[in-house]
């Protein structure tokens, strides 16, 4: 089988120092078929210029938030696979997409590995088969999965409609809908460090009502009650404030 060729892509915003750290670790890969794309949205900081003396491929364009900047990157990217990589997340390992690409299934349209949580330094464990009862409780991150480039082009795209919860349509859609191939990796990804603008108190309201819109969308009334009741889902409010707390004890806050 020919390995598949990946298109790493990184959206960035007055983020120099972060993104400098995500744009070397994917400069550090050692597998060939990599290629890289900075989706600048107009930064003041020197944030292009930095990580264009890196080496990066820097695209800047005006942009309409972060889901039309990841769209304007779709349309440059050439790879099988894309990968969404954020400023300040970063690769495991300079040979994990080498790693990756030996276990890729053909078929495979969406593949999703682990990542390791910061600074709490949990690793996530995604079951190998994402059921509904699973989805329903767990929001994959964006950087624990990546998708062929004909399946993102072929939904026209991340829908912009939503500012946060664009990633977790485009899951639901390809699982629930399409009945996309899943392919489950066992390995670890990537850094990832929790938080961004979805986590903050003043966005978790938007949060939460675009996440109820797509559970109404994908599942039934039923599944929203049974699932919500087994999975204690309508007190996750409390559930965050008192792992706040539990963290903040240790020392560490997000």
């Amino acid at each position: 089988m020919t390995r598949p060729r990946f298109s790493v892509v990184t959206v960035t915003l007055n983020c120099a120092d972060a993104a400098e750290a995500t744009v070397r670790s994917v400069l550090a890969q050692t597998y060939p078929g990599v290629e890289q794309i900075v989706k600048d949205g107009g930064s003041r900081d020197g944030t292009p210029e930095r990580l264009g003396a890196l080496g990066a491929n820097v695209v800047v364009s005006a942009d309409s938030g972060i889901y039309d900047a990841m769209n304007q990157a779709l349309a440059l990217c050439t790879g099988e696979y894309v990968y969404f990589l954020n400023a300040g997340d970063t690769f495991a390992t300079p040979t994990v997409l080498a790693e990756l690409a030996e276990r890729i299934e053909p078929a495979a349209a969406v593949v999703y590995a682990e990542l390791l949580l910061h600074p709490m330094m949990w690793r996530t464990s995604h079951p190998d088969t994402l059921s509904r009862y699973y989805l329903f409780r767990k929001n994959m991150n964006h950087q624990a999965w990546m998708a062929r480039l004909e399946t993102y082009r072929a939904f026209g795209g991340l829908d912009t409609r939503y500012a946060f919860c664009a990633d977790q349509d485009f899951i639901w859609r390809a699982r629930f809908r399409e009945r996309l191939r899943f392919q489950h990796v066992d390995l670890t990804l990537a850094h990832f460090v929790y938080g961004g603008a979805s986590t903050t108190a003043g966005n978790r309201a938007r949060v939460d009502r675009e996440r109820w819109q797509l559970l109404h969308k994908y599942f039934q009334p039923w599944e929203i009650a049974v699932y919500g009741a087994a999975s204690l889902y309508f007190l996750n409010p409390l559930k965050v404030k008192l792992r706040r707390m539990q963290l903040a004890a240790q020392g560490i806050s997000y």
